[in-house]
């Protein structure tokens, strides 16, 4: 009988392997991770950079919109008289500009309008309605932009009153939103706006700090690719700035346009931009 001997009974403990990275894994996934951070970050570039170069295409798809608009109907949208005739009345009078049209927001019938005063601007009561909203409205109701809106102003709770997607389009940018401006644009530099001769305005972003603006870097950029790259000076200008800490131009607070620049160095997005009268 052979005897077995302990020591193939019972083998000698082993020292537990000690798992672990060695510099040469640590500085691959190091190298990695770099490069999924550099990766999102030039892919974040990239689409803004997308986003700056579709507000030239968004403000000529408006543009031609506007001009489709009157050859077809021989009246400006938002300022049409007859509108109710072809897609129907919101209630009241019917008339926007007198505030006494439904002002029900959104309206149950979302091509249900009211009607322009047909003077050929886009006239505003701030107060109740105006044919600003309706502006959308009816460029919609005919087919002629994307989307549905519902012209009529949001609520006013700290001065919001455009809500984009909703009664304003949506821009690529930011989730910036496009509106016009009143017809009455002062003629001579103010401590808000340069001088502009009066006229409706299509304007990208919100100078009351209730809605979405731009910033300074991408007012500059759109405004090189469209005009001359100055604030307030060519067909594109801007809002000057807040007046009170950081400002969009080197001129905010004052009355001078010539020589004026964007102040790049300011992230704020306190820019608002005024593009040409699209009709």
């Amino acid at each position: 009988m052979r005897y077995t001997d302990s020591m193939d009974l019972y083998p000698p403990m082993r020292s537990p392997t000690r798992q672990g990275f060695s510099l040469v894994e640590l500085s691959i996934v190091l190298v990695i991770l770099g490069l999924l951070v550099g990766g999102v970050l030039s892919g974040k570039a990239l689409i803004h950079a997308a986003e700056l170069r579709a507000v030239p295409t968004e403000y000529d798809l408006y543009r031609t919109a506007v001009r489709s608009f009157r050859d077809k109907y021989f009246q400006l949208p938002g300022d049409m008289p007859n509108a109710t005739q072809f897609w129907g009345s919101a209630g009241g009078s019917g008339l926007q500009i007198d505030g006494v049209c439904n002002t029900t927001f959104p309206r149950p019938t979302p091509t249900a309008t009211c009607n322009g005063n047909g003077d050929r601007f886009l006239d505003k009561n701030m107060g109740l309605m105006s044919e600003v909203h309706p502006f959308w409205q009816h460029l919609s109701n005919a087919g002629l932009i994307p989307g549905a809106y519902a012209g009529v102003h949001g609520a006013m709770a700290g001065g919001t009153r455009f809500f984009p997607g909703v009664n304003v389009p949506k821009s690529r940018l930011s989730s910036v939103n496009f509106w016009f401006a009143q017809g009455t644009i002062p003629a001579a530099s103010t401590t808000t706006f340069f001088a502009e001769t009066s006229g409706n305005r299509l304007i990208l972003g919100f100078n009351n700090g209730a809605n979405p603006s731009i910033s300074p870097e991408d007012a500059y950029t759109i405004d090189s690719k469209i005009d001359d790259g100055l604030p307030g000076t060519g067909v594109l200008t801007t809002t000057k700035g807040d007046g009170v800490a950081t400002f969009c131009t080197s001129v905010a607070g004052t009355l001078t346009d010539a020589g004026a620049t964007y102040v790049l160095t300011n992230t704020k997005k306190d820019c608002t931009l005024l593009f040409p009268r699209p009709f």
